[in-house]
């Protein structure tokens, strides 16, 4: 959990502020600091509590206890008293979770309907609070609001799937729960009534999961307000100027989704329904923008990919927008000043400094057979000039072309090496007597403008052996799907990319870095400073208040979103 969970001195420093507030006004509490009672004490929130120690799975009038170690750590450090005193803050606490559709995730994953039939009852029962009592509903509803915070709590800061059941390249570490930091804090927000502090304290604090969460709200609303229907039409495309009666539908979808049109007054028209049903050029920006917005060619043509994307229903999108909120949730939150984060399914590269986006750009991914893996690393050093050593899975797709071109291999600079390095003359090889397979040499291309790794790579250990490196294929950058490595990521501006990652205008300028490119000399640059790099996979993405949906390049969005 955020802030409470990094280190034992963040523990000492939240004690200490419980401390003194509690000296300030009535101590209700104990602090975690108290031993831990020898000898149980006969309370009913004790009767409930022990008896569920050694479940396999918890449970409470069927509610499934999701934090049961470390709500056991903190009845006992309060001697199984009561801990929601007051009834009116803790049914606005319940008010609170049943909002956890606002973060796209479940509400009854929070014991709601239960916790709102025990607070009923103990309202009709006409407490004046919360108070020990010889009556077990208190002592149950007490047991289930606790769980209920910790584990919303714990669902916002590392969401509620673990990741690497998904996906088993993933390798970003949860935040544990240091249960004397935690007990701290959760005590002094009770006391406080600042639970709501609590849960946004625990929410990604990057712009993107608020950006997300917004989203979330706005086509939400959408679907609400608007029915939908699914448009058709009866012809391949529609192309700028034609004439369609699927236009005004086409037109109506679009503005509800939020894309405006600019009015039409300079055209002549034999009557209005030929002005509403045709596709005006001055339109075409409004079509391209949706396109772009979708990772479809942006020609300003309704085609069949267009259209597909126009008939995805308001709900649907909505349930993309919660599918990504959970990613986001899985991001670190103890990232460094600086970090890069590719997002696989968008095609894109950003870079944050200070946690500010400071520079993007595109970038292409591995193809669904050769899937880009998702992990996190740290930049260790860049190579201007590098050379490539050829992967075997790709010598076999290169072989058929070695065979048949006998100076393929001279023309794109590629040099034989025996395992210790050593080089080998071409004509020194029997190629008939091998296959890919079981060809006993390495093919190493040596730098220069066309290496396949381009002119410069940046490396970040992983045991994927994926990085991050230039192309000579400049053209595909051009493509609205750009899916076509090998599971590394190329980048469409890497000098640039270079430049902001050294950092150093004055050893290593546009113009420097142009300089040592041109010598074709391999040259290798530490990073000094930390620069953590997330490959990720988020199929929605946010700018500003433009909302991008990604194709599901891997079909990864069905499964999360049925554990979800």
């Amino acid at each position: 959990m955020k802030g409470i969970s990094r280190k034992l001195s963040l523990s000492i420093l939240a004690f200490l502020v419980f401390s003194n507030h509690v000296e300030a006004t009535e101590q209700i509490y104990q602090t975690p600091a108290a031993l831990i009672p020898t000898e149980i004490p006969t309370t009913p929130i004790a009767g409930l509590i022990n008896p569920l120690l050694e479940a396999a799975n918890p449970q409470l009038l069927g509610q499934s206890l999701g934090q049961m170690p470390l709500l056991t750590f903190i009845y006992q450090t309060q001697q199984y008293q009561i801990l929601w005193r007051d009834k009116q803050y803790a049914g606005q606490v319940i008010q609170l979770l049943a909002q956890a559709d606002q973060d796209g995730l479940n509400p009854n994953d929070y014991h709601l309907a239960t916790l709102q039939s025990l607070h009923l009852n103990l309202q009709q029962a006409n407490q004046q609070a919360l108070e020990p009592n010889d009556q077990s509903s208190a002592a149950q509803f007490d047991i289930l609001l606790s769980d209920a915070v910790l584990t919303f709590a714990h669902h916002l800061h590392n969401g509620k799937l673990n990741p690497a059941e998904l996906d088993p390249t993933w390798n970003y570490d949860p935040a544990a729960l240091e249960h004397n930091a935690t007990s701290v804090q959760l005590l002094q927000h009770i006391q406080l009534q600042t639970i709501a502090e609590l849960f946004e304290q625990q929410r990604p604090q990057y712009d993107l999961y608020g950006q997300l969460k917004q989203a979330l709200a706005r086509y939400r609303a959408i679907a609400e307000r608007y029915p939908f229907e699914v448009i058709t039409i009866d012809i391949k495309s529609i192309k700028p100027g034609m004439l369609h009666p699927a236009i005004p539908l086409l037109k109506k979808r679009l503005q509800q989704l939020g894309y405006s049109f600019p009015e039409i007054t300079n055209e002549a028209f034999e009557s209005s329904l030929e002005r509403e049903q045709t596709y005006h050029l001055a339109w075409v920006e409004t079509i391209k923008q949706f396109q772009q917005h979708h990772d479809l060619d942006t020609d300003g043509v309704i085609g069949p990919a267009t259209l597909a994307a126009l008939n995805i229903p308001y709900q649907q999108r909505a349930e993309k927008i919660k599918i990504n909120l959970e990613r986001a949730r899985w991001l670190a939150t103890d990232l460094s000043q600086e970090f890069i984060i590719v997002n696989i399914a968008g095609f894109e590269l950003f870079f944050y400094q200070s946690g500010q986006l400071n520079w993007q750009t595109k970038v292409m991914v591995g193809t669904p057979l050769n899937a880009t893996p998702v992990f996190k690393s740290q930049l260790q050093y860049l190579e201007f000039n590098p050379t490539w050593t050829v992967p075997r899975s790709i010598l076999k797709e290169m072989w058929h072309k070695i065979l048949n071109e006998p100076d393929y291999l001279i023309k794109q600079q590629y040099q034989v090496v025996q395992n210790n390095s050593r080089p080998v003359e071409l004509t020194e090889i029997d190629w008939e007597a091998y296959t890919a397979r079981n060809f006993p040499y390495h093919l190493v291309q040596q730098p220069w403008k066309n290496n396949a790794l381009g002119q410069v790579k940046f490396i970040f250990p992983n045991r994927h052996s994926v990085f991050l490196h230039d192309t000579p294929q400049k053209r595909l950058f051009n493509s609205a799907q750009r899916s076509f490595s090998h599971g590394c990521i190329r980048v469409e501006n890497p000098m640039e990319l270079a430049r902001l990652l050294l950092n150093d205008d004055a050893n290593w300028s546009a113009q420097n870095i142009a300089h040592v490119v041109a010598s074709e000399k391999r040259t290798r640059v530490n990073i000094k400073r930390p620069i953590d790099v997330f490959l990720m996979y988020w199929t929605v993405s946010v700018s500003g208040e433009t909302v991008s949906f990604h194709h599901d390049l891997y079909q990864r969005d069905y499964l999360l979103l049925k554990r979800l």
